[in-house]
């Protein structure tokens, strides 16, 4: 076992050069954004989204194609598993526009792509954020402790 199935950003994307991990990284995008407004910590999401939720031209152009490539993804894997839901986590989670936006830009892709038969899966937010890995790391740690995997 390699431990390894289901790691998304390993698909390749666009010329198979590229990855999503690299193309659909929010951390790529904020960063991006930052250093496009000289936002001293280029990691400062509360204040790239500032930007983005005033639909800033620039902010909110690298963000729309942001999602466009998450949705892209996530109608890629669709085609193939038929998935009920995706959920979306991360610290970015927590902002409304960041699943509002992928359900768009996934109905539009489907649109596009002529694939109106295809079942639409919810795509939602993580309910716990972005601790959502914490509390899977503490739960998969209580299973081994109770000698349960």
């Amino acid at each position: 076992m390699h431990y390894q199935a289901g790691e998304l950003s390993f698909i390749p994307f666009k010329n198979g050069k590229d990855k999503y991990g690299v193309e659909g990284s929010a951390v790529r995008m904020i960063n991006k954004i930052a250093k496009h407004y000289n936002i001293s910590n280029i990691n400062d999401g509360p204040a790239v989204f500032g930007q983005i939720n005033r639909r800033d031209h620039y902010a909110y152009k690298v963000f729309k194609k942001y999602c466009w490539r998450i949705a892209n993804m996530i109608l890629s894997i669709q085609a193939v598993v038929d998935l009920d839901r995706y959920v979306i986590g991360g610290g970015i989670s927590a902002q409304p526009i960041v699943g509002d936006t992928i359900r768009t830009e996934y109905e539009k892709l489907v649109e596009q792509v002529d694939l109106a038969g295809i079942r639409r899966p919810t795509i939602m937010k993580a309910y716990f954020e972005n601790d959502a890995n914490l509390y899977g790391g503490v739960y998969n740690l209580l299973l081994e402790v109770n000698n349960e995997i």
